[in-house]
């Protein structure tokens, strides 16, 4: 007969268990920080990935704003010199120089927001990763400023601009005041009695309120512009000196 030896093993002790449950824990809380550790530095390259892709929009915005900023520097001079001609008019009808200048384009070139990042930063919850306050608090004050300056020349387009070319349709030829800007016609009074659709001072008036209304909503756009650019500059300084970009 086989005789079987049968093994015991003695109860743990409890700092066995002590241990493994210590061993068990610093296991899970391992890998919870390194889980936690990828997840921060994924979004820190997401959000450095954000501040490059911000800089660039605002540097097309600064060579916007500097491409601008003349053009409406002109029209203004020019609408300077509409409302002056037209102001001191001593004669039965204006001065010549009036109609060639008004057949002229006296529209003015739109500022276009560069937001694409601006727009991914609000939609898809990125201004959550931006751990630095004062560039957090930077972007959103320029995006205030921007969509300020948006709105007023919006109000330009829809409102000062239609009322304006409602007036000169109103009160000239505009096919006449067209073939006058191509033809180089002398200054004469019958020039002047086919360009005119009347010839009553009190519509020269009107139209010159139009003018001055439309000078001043410009001149407005012109400070937005150089605004824009300055708080451009500044955000893209900071965002270049927290982030260490080139």
């Amino acid at each position: 007969m086989e005789v079987h030896a049968h093994t015991h093993h003695g109860k743990k002790k409890w700092t066995e268990y002590l241990w493994e449950f210590l061993m068990l824990f610093l296991a899970v809380f391992c890998g919870f920080l390194a889980e936690n550790g990828r997840e921060h530095l994924v979004e820190h390259q997401r959000e450095k990935q954000y501040m490059r892709s911000l800089a660039e929009d605002l540097k097309t915005d600064i060579i916007q704003s500097n491409d601008l900023a003349p053009q409406l520097k002109n029209l203004v001079a020019r609408l300077d010199s509409l409302t002056v001609e037209l102001t001191h008019i001593k004669k039965e009808y204006p001065p010549l120089i009036v109609f060639k200048q008004l057949s002229e384009n006296i529209g003015f070139p739109d500022y276009v927001y560069t937001d694409r990042t601006m727009q991914q930063l609000k939609n898809a919850g990125g201004m959550r990763l931006i751990r630095k306050s004062n560039v957090a608090d930077s972007i959103v004050q320029y995006d205030a400023r921007v969509r300020r300056s948006l709105g007023h020349q919006e109000f330009v387009n829809s409102s000062n601009l239609p009322r304006l070319f409602d007036k000169i349709n109103s009160s000239l030829n505009v096919a006449a005041l067209n073939h006058l800007a191509v033809s180089g016609e002398m200054d004469s009074i019958n020039l002047k009695k086919t360009i005119l659709l009347t010839n009553d001072p009190k519509e020269m008036i009107l139209l010159n309120n139009q003018i001055i209304y439309y000078r001043l909503s410009i001149n407005i756009m012109l400070v937005y512009v150089r605004q824009n650019k300055k708080s451009a500059e500044n955000l893209l300084s900071l965002i270049q000196r927290e982030y260490h970009l080139k």
